[in-house]
């Protein structure tokens, strides 16, 4: 399908849960004629929130220096790790970066930097010097300029933003998306660092995460600017997924639509298993080596979250039984169960290092059944 607004240039976000195949998605649609990509994640509202302490304005020249900063540091990272593996040694952050050259868009962005500007004036402008620093997109038209910020990212409290702009939002199950980020948490810390209530991103920052996003895109689930699209979906039917999501956006599908890149660098996939980065969503999730406990899974039944792919509803254990759980977690099902974990959970085997986290499992469960996650004051950033 054409687009009908070849001079209108909107606003094109991926907002989905983390571990929810935001990247694959986003790499997709990569090399599209139409659509400019900006090639790493970036919470960029939260970012420009955090450098205006919460004003209207913020400096241009220190959003420069935020910006530029994570992309450096981010971006080398996610091409060696998701790269395919023909291409992961040939590319690292320098002038040049395929068809960017990175040192004019820092020029660029610097020509302003004695000005202020809200979040949808730099927006704009930092698209603006991408572009010109771009050769494949140059002097082009284009439809969208697109970045994956994800659901914590973006700003669902901007209704003009919301309003003038398209949002993609992956869904995939919460328990698996909370599985594989569980799973890469423990590889470097302990499972009593995880379970406690006041670590910055431990289960309870990740379960309220979660109950966040479920809420405002339920309260947005009918809005005609957001797509809501299953990762289960994808995995069965790549093609007709792609389809469906350049319907949906107003331009053509491509033979672009059908390889995932960055930068036009072909790109693997952002799989835990190495195995399924083949350049396709991968069919199925990775296998973990470490699982999550029959603790963890009712708590998220307690959370009562939107489910997109069903319209189940969870019967909720009782009080005793979710002690029962909690005691099973953290004398049997992570004791026996420390595969994969972080080289400091060996001292877990420890009887006090148990009642530990069983203290924080009743905290975490206490939280939930009183209703009081959402209000639990952590000094964390919420949606």
């Amino acid at each position: 399908m054409q687009s009908s607004k070849p001079n209108q240039i909107q606003f094109l976000f991926l907002v989905g849960a983390p571990r929810s195949a935001n990247s694959a998605i986003h790499s997709l649609l990569d090399n599209h004629p139409k659509i400019l990509n900006w090639p790493s994640e970036f919470h960029f509202f939260t970012v420009f929130k955090q450098v205006s302490k919460g004003e209207q304005f913020a400096k241009v020249t220190k959003l420069n220096q935020q910006f530029i900063s994570h992309f450096k540091e981010r971006f080398e990272e996610r091409i060696s790790r998701n790269t395919l593996s023909i291409t992961k040694s040939n590319y690292k952050s320098g002038s040049h970066i395929g068809p960017f050259d990175v040192t004019l868009f820092e020029d660029l962005l610097s020509r302003k930097q004695d000005s202020q500007m809200t979040s949808l004036e730099y927006l704009n402008y930092f698209f603006k010097c991408y572009q010109e620093s771009n050769s494949q997109y140059r002097n082009k038209e284009i439809d969208y300029y697109s970045m994956l910020c994800t659901a914590r990212g973006f700003d669902w409290s901007n209704r003009e933003l919301f309003e003038n702009s398209k949002l993609i939002f992956p869904y995939r199950n919460p328990l698996e998306s909370y599985s594989s980020l569980r799973h890469n948490y423990l590889e470097s810390i302990s499972p009593n660092e995880f379970y406690d209530i006041r670590t910055e991103k431990g289960a309870v920052y990740w379960m309220r995460t979660y109950q966040q996003i479920s809420n405002v895109i339920k309260h947005n689930k009918n809005h005609p600017n957001l797509y809501i699209t299953s990762v289960r979906s994808f995995r069965q039917d790549q093609e007709s997924q792609t389809s469906k999501l350049c319907e949906f956006l107003n331009i053509n599908k491509t033979e672009s639509t059908e390889h995932m890149t960055i930068l036009g660098i072909p790109y693997g996939g952002n799989a835990r298993q190495e195995s399924l980065n083949t350049g396709r969503i991968s069919d199925k999730p990775s296998i973990l080596s470490n699982s999550v406990t029959n603790f963890e899974i009712d708590c998220f039944r307690r959370l009562n979250l939107y489910e997109f792919d069903s319209t189940h509803t969870h019967s909720q254990a009782s009080p005793k039984f979710t002690i029962l759980l909690a005691f099973v977690a953290s004398f049997w099902e992570l004791k026996n169960n420390l595969s994969g974990l972080t080289k400091s959970s060996g001292k877990f085997r420890l009887v006090h290092w148990r009642i530990k986290v069983l203290i924080q499992l009743f905290k975490i469960s206490h939280l939930i059944r009183s209703n009081k996650l959402l209000n639990y004051d952590s000094n964390l950033d919420v949606l």
